[in-house]
């Protein structure tokens, strides 16, 4: 509907104190995908690219309803008033089916009408675009000068379509009369808003330029499509919105001329086999989840042969691979305490509390619990102090079952506390630091103990100073005791199939790298080609390398790598490195409903829906990996 522009949102300077919190998350060095996040940027520069060449094509105008808003909107409701919002909704039911018709549509302002618009011949005109059929949807009124070029339009030949509920004002006053010769004029059709309906009206009156149908020749809804034109060519943009179904899809185009698809992910062009029928060029194509294509036929070159479409058979050999994965890990592991106990100044110690909760209590104890939530920028420009001086301490424990050989601490401005490992001073003087520049990373290797540590942290209370959840970092790995509780404890020495979760990783925020080998019988034959395929897989992304090969990157569906030009007779070496996210570690983590939909700052201290069972997502192979060698034979033309 016209975004050409992508403009990733957003980038932090540091996670540090509510940052993290923010959504959409960072999306900059602290993401472990971000050496990879070249790959989504170069695909929507180039969907970008490609959906901003020649002109957008359509033949359809629907009016935009924004003066029945404006007409109904009462200010002095307290409650949204249902018959505005029914224009609203009714809008949005109307684009969805004339998307899902691949009907592609303009949006109509009448301001814009107003100074642009004007009649030549059987068209609508508006600056420079040119439209055969005009679509009113519910609405309760309209401008005087857009009813006027509505009935030099319909006089001239052109097609309005009433949809939903017809207007019966004209400037917000009555005038039935003008209305009921307006739709009663022969070249007005009328109808519910409904797909069948309208659909049967288009295509009776007004041709198509693309048709995308799955076996039943029923046209796919969930796959959307952008036309445009330049010189000669006619682009295609075509995008499946559903997240987990693939369409076979045969798609019907009113243009004839050399087909060739436009590979948004490796700037590749390749030319398609399609056929010419009927005037039209015909061609299959696969659409996988949330995945699209970029076809381009060019008018000025020779079109596919007169002929009906080939079909082919596809036959697949398929071997799953390990059952366990020799592995490595890339980053270190991850230890989340998000609870201790605490005091404020020279008072007893209370006991164990979410350090969210001790956060809020401390800005409460200060004096400054009404600039809670309050950008960190304002309150320094306000010149907001605490009114009261303490000194916050905490203290937090976890369990050891080894004694690792790298452990870290990670805090927020460590510089700023003072700590204590096991009774032991710590210094905090440290330039090194752990997924964020102001995350200090404390070595504390020598200080940790088989059992039961102690961690105590203090420093003058001041609100610029984060009081967030404490990371334990390094070599080793996580067990699970009880739904709430995780000790450390060795890591494994092979993963298995399913999530690394379960495997000793819990909090793990990196990449996993599985390694396994597998045969051949000999070289790839001709028509054959070798894919590893990686069923149910979780993760950000995935890199495959064969045999040392350079990576394969893995970013959407299907989850397949073509490995035909690494592999070799005989044995291979295979490694799949799988990208997690940072949200095992930064949550939410505690939100009952699991992994959200929806995520906002509220989520993660969301009292009605809190848990203290940790919510984690799966990460690694699920299903393993899979061994395909595909033949794609043709069987008919």
């Amino acid at each position: 509907m016209g975004i050409t522009f992508f403009c990733p949102h957003l980038v932090l300077y540091t996670m540090k104190g509510d940052a993290k919190r923010d959504y959409p998350p960072t999306f900059s060095y602290h993401q472990p995908y971000w050496e990879y996040f070249k790959l989504i940027n170069d695909y929507f520069a180039r969907a970008s690219y490609i959906c901003s060449q020649g002109k957008f094509q359509t033949e359809i105008l629907v009016l935009h309803p924004i003066s029945s808003a404006w007409a109904t909107f009462n200010p002095s409701s307290e409650k949204p008033d249902p018959e505005l919002w029914s224009y609203n909704e009714e809008l949005v039911k109307l684009q969805g089916i004339l998307l899902g018709l691949h009907r592609d549509f303009d949006y109509g302002d009448e301001i814009i009408i107003s100074r642009h618009g004007c009649i030549e011949g059987d068209e609508f005109i508006v600056k420079e675009s040119r439209y055969k059929i005009v679509i009113v949807p519910s609405s309760l009124t309209w401008f005087k000068q857009t009813v006027s070029l509505l009935e030099r339009f319909l006089e001239a030949g052109g097609k309005v379509v009433f949809v939903g509920e017809t207007p019966r004002l004209i400037d917000a006053e009555p005038d039935e009369e003008r209305w009921r010769k307006i739709l009663s004029h022969p070249n007005v059709e009328k109808t519910e808003n409904e797909r069948k309906a309208l659909a049967e009206i288009l295509d009776r009156i007004l041709e198509r330029t693309i048709s995308i149908t799955d076996e039943n020749g029923r046209e796919i809804e969930d796959i959307l499509v952008h036309h445009r034109a330049e010189g000669s060519c006619h682009i295609y943009f075509l995008a499946n919105t559903n997240r987990t179904k693939t369409y076979e899809a045969t798609i019907k185009f009113s243009q004839k001329g050399k087909v060739t698809e436009w590979n948004l992910f490796n700037g590749e062009v390749s030319s398609v086999e399609a056929v010419t029928h009927e005037e039209k060029t015909i061609l299959k194509t696969m659409l996988y989840p949330a995945g699209s294509r970029v076809f381009v036929i060019d008018t000025s070159k020779p079109s596919a042969p007169e002929r009906p479409l080939p079909t082919w058979r596809i036959e697949e050999d398929v071997k799953k691979l390990s059952d366990e994965w020799r592995f490595k890990r890339l980053h270190l592991n991850s230890f989340v305490i998000d609870s201790c106990e605490y005091c404020f100044g020279g008072e007893e110690w209370k006991p164990k509390m979410l350090i969210w909760r001790i956060r809020r209590e401390a800005w409460r104890a200060s004096g400054l619990e009404k600039f809670l939530g309050i950008q960190p920028w304002v309150l320094k420009e306000k010149k907001v102090k605490s009114s009261r001086r303490f000194e916050l301490k905490l203290r937090a424990s976890f369990r050891s079952e080894v004694k690792p050989g790298r452990i870290f601490l990670v805090v927020e401005k460590a510089s700023i506390w003072r700590v204590k490992v096991n009774g032991i001073s710590v210094s905090t003087d440290t330039s090194e630091w752990h997924w964020d520049k102001q995350f200090g990373k404390i070595d504390i290797s020598k200080h940790v103990i088989i059992g039961k540590n102690i961690v105590e942290l203090s420093f003058i209370f001041n609100w610029d100073v984060p009081v967030e959840d404490i990371y334990l970092v390094g070599d080793f790995g996580v067990k699970k005791i009880s739904e709430t509780e995780y000790v450390l404890t060795r890591e494994p020495k092979m993963l298995k199939n399913g999530s690394w979760v379960e495997q000793g990783y819990p909090f793990y925020v990196g990449t996993m790298r599985y390694e396994t080998s597998f045969n051949l019988d000999s070289e790839p034959q001709p028509g054959e080609r070798v894919l590893i395929r990686l069923p149910e897989a979780k993760g950000t992304l995935f890199i495959v390398r064969v045999n040392g090969s350079d990576q394969i990157p893995i970013c959407w569906r299907p989850l397949e790598a073509d490995i035909t030009k690494n592999v070799r007779k005989g044995r291979n070496e295979l490694s799949i490195d799988v990208v997690s996210s940072l949200r095992n570690t930064f949550g939410p983590l505690h939100h009952k409903a699991g992994d959200l939909h929806w995520v906002g700052p509220f989520s993660f201290i969301d009292e009605k829906n809190w848990t203290d069972v940790y919510q984690l997502v799966p990460y690694g192979l699920i299903k393993g990996a899979e061994l395909i060698i595909r033949k794609t034979k043709r069987l008919s033309i």
